[in-house]
């Protein structure tokens, strides 16, 4: 069975989910293996709804040259020095939030993250892969430098077994928002 999407993102495609049922079945990013950037540096955790809260994002012997909101909702940035960025949100959000950072310095620092009670700390220079999750919460992301793609035409071939089945594609745009197209039913005959 060949599933196929035609995807347009103002923001970007970052990923892109073929869902069965419930359960991811293929996942793509369509910058595939492309250089990831060391001073690209996304932070997010799980959105609270129903309830405000504050934090911040501190860099030791690094500099944060940019800072930029993640998710939606967006949370409202204050750049409180070249190494520090604080946030409020009112909690409205259901999916992820966070800040995306463009660092000085790629190798060096010590990055600590606060948030309500909580306090996570990591070191840049310890953190080489694509993706880790802190304290089961917080995912630190490295970034490419090259632009998501805004249109994307995706196909993926899938072989359940027999039976019924709702399919649907699921997005997640570079800023965060996420798109989810209509179920569709098919039924796949033995």
């Amino acid at each position: 069975m060949l599933l196929a999407a035609d995807i347009a993102s103002a923001s970007g495609v970052e990923l892109v989910e073929f869902v069965r049922d419930g359960e991811t079945v293929h996942a793509l990013d369509p910058r595939g293996t492309q250089r990831l950037s060391r001073q690209m540096l996304r932070v997010a955790w799980p959105a609270t709804p129903n309830e405000a809260s504050e934090g911040h994002i501190e860099v030791l012997d690094n500099e944060i040259e940019e800072a930029e909101p993640y998710g939606d909702p967006p949370l409202a940035l204050r750049t409180l020095g070249p190494r520090r960025v604080a946030w409020a949100t009112t909690g409205t959000g259901a999916g992820r939030q966070g800040v995306t950072l463009r660092l000085r310095s790629s190798h060096s620092g010590l990055l600590q993250v606060t948030s309500g009670h909580s306090r996570l700390v990591q070191h840049l220079h310890r953190f080489s892969g694509r993706r880790t999750v802190l304290a089961g919460r917080v995912e630190l992301c490295r970034l490419s430098d090259v632009p998501a793609p805004r249109e994307l035409q995706i196909t993926w071939h899938d072989r359940p077994l027999p039976g019924s089945y709702q399919f649907w594609v699921q997005v997640t745009e570079t800023d965060g928002r996420q798109m989810v197209s209509e179920p569709v039913c098919l039924t796949v005959e033995g």
